[in-house]
Formats: C-alpha cells, sequence, structure tokens
C-alpha cells in the first residue's frame, strides 16, 4: 500500500500527460492546461492499472508456488513407489533365497526339526515354513 502512495502522484501525472498528448500533441509549457484537464481520467486509469499489475505479479507468484508444490508432492510420490518396490523386491529375493535353502537342505520333517533349523536361522517358530 505504501508504494502505491509513494508512486501514485507521478503514475497519474504519466498517465494524464499521456493523455493530454494523444488528444492534443506535445505543445511545450502550453500542454499543462490538457494535463490538468485530464488528472481525473488519468488517476482513474492508473489506479486500474496498478490493480491489475499488481494481481497479476501476485497471482504470477501464486502459480508458480502452486507448481512447486505440485512438483514437490510429484517426487513424494516417486520416492514412496520406489521404496515399495525396493521392499517387495527385497521380499522377494529374501523368500527366494529361503526357498533355496530349504530346497538344498531338505524340509523339516517334525517339529523338533522345524524348531532348530527356524532356531539356527534367527526365524520365529511361528514364522517358520511348514510342509
Amino acid at each position: 500500500m505504501t508504494r502505491h502512495a509513494v508512486a501514485a502522484p507521478f503514475g497519474i501525472f504519466a498517465a494524464a500527460l499521456l493523455l493530454a498528448v494523444a488528444e492534443g500533441g506535445w505543445a511545450g509549457w502550453d500542454t499543462l492546461g490538457p494535463i490538468a484537464a485530464m488528472v481525473d481520467l488519468a488517476a482513474v486509469i492508473y489506479a486500474m492499472l496498478a490493480v491489475a499489475f499488481e494481481r497479476g505479479v501476485n497471482m504470477i507468484w501464486w502459480a508458480l508456488e502452486q507448481k512447486r508444490k505440485r512438483e514437490e508432492k510429484a517426487q513424494e510420490i516417486g520416492r514412496a513407489k520406489g521404496l515399495a518396490e525396493g521392499l517387495e523386491q527385497g521380499l522377494e529375493q529374501g523368500r527366494a533365497g529361503l526357498i533355496a535353502e530349504i530346497l538344498a537342505s531338505g524340509m523339516p520333517k517334525t517339529e523338533q526339526e522345524l524348531q532348530e533349523w527356524a532356531k539356527e536361522r534367527g526365524i520365529p517358530v511361528d514364522k517358520a515354513p511348514r510342509q
């Protein structure tokens, strides 16, 4: 708001000068009369341009901020998908390794063998594979 209070006299003068020159051309000091006659219209024009310019600049900054937020969210979603895929691949590889080990060493036949097999590998008994 302060910048408009400071800039308004200069903006209104410039708008009035442009209107007066457009109407009758530049005639030196004699142009001051037509400039004075155009001040009311120049004030309205300056106010319209100032509001439009300020709102336009604010809209541009707002749009850039929204774009940045969307890009951050897309990156966040991409990272989450990558982590989920990596976790799934890790689990699949872990399962495949466990199955290969079971097939190579033979499946425990009794509950006692199962408990020993699971204990050797640090697997809780309730998670150990059963036949």
